[in-house]
């Protein structure tokens, strides 16, 4: 009898918190959807909106998804996406806690990986500057 109803609460128990918490399950299947069909852009609004609410939430496994999924739509249509994605991620940083920040940066060191990799050849045969911008990738 203890058992059962000890059993019981358990169940009830993971059954409220499974209510209770937004997986995001949906919305992934929605973004899959998207891409499948070709429409990158739309399925990062979806994105974004995913990304808006585990960071309100704090989930960290849901922001760091849509934060790479971003990433990822972002590199199928816009020419500048590296740059952006890097300033992202570096805005990320200032405000992001413990388990999040050790993965952004890298994240982030893979992004300069990638982008020292495409742009290696400009970036040899440039001359000094007199008054580089630090916060400008590309001088």
């Amino acid at each position: 009898m203890k058992k059962s109803i000890f059993l019981s609460l358990i169940l009830l128990t993971g059954i409220i918190t499974a209510m209770g918490q937004n997986n995001y399950e949906n919305e992934w299947k929605e973004v899959e959807s998207l891409v499948n069909k070709g429409l990158p852009q739309s399925a990062l609004q979806t994105v974004e909106k995913i990304y808006s609410a585990a960071k309100d939430e704090n989930n960290a496994p849901q922001f760091l998804k849509a934060s790479i999924y971003r990433i990822k739509l972002q590199a199928d249509y816009q020419e500048d996406f590296m740059e952006k994605a890097i300033e992202k991620i570096t805005e990320e940083l200032k405000t992001s806690g413990a388990p999040v920040t050790q993965i952004l940066h890298s994240i982030l060191a893979e992004l300069y990986w990638r982008y020292y990799q495409d742009n290696r050849y400009l970036l040899m045969e440039r001359t000094r500057l007199a008054n580089p911008d630090p916060s400008d990738i590309n001088t």
